[in-house]
């Protein structure tokens, strides 16, 4: 599986793979629920990121750990 720019294939070009929608059957996985555990994966990555730009020792509530 190659595409044109001989690039990692996107998301759409695998799940649209014979042999990944066979080993998705066998499986007995949807491409909804991989594209919404994508989702999800995601939106926590993009919370982590946000989280590491406040800085070190800053809590989830924005606090400052005690002493």
């Amino acid at each position: 599986m190659c595409n044109e720019r001989c690039t990692e294939p996107t998301l759409d070009e695998l799940l649209g793979d014979v042999a990944m929608r066979l080993l998705m059957r066998s499986d007995d996985v949807t491409e909804r629920e991989i594209r919404a555990l994508l989702g999800i994966l995601k939106d926590g990555r993009a919370v982590r990121l946000r989280e590491t730009e406040r800085g070190p020792g800053v809590a989830m509530s924005g606090a400052r750990p005690g002493p």
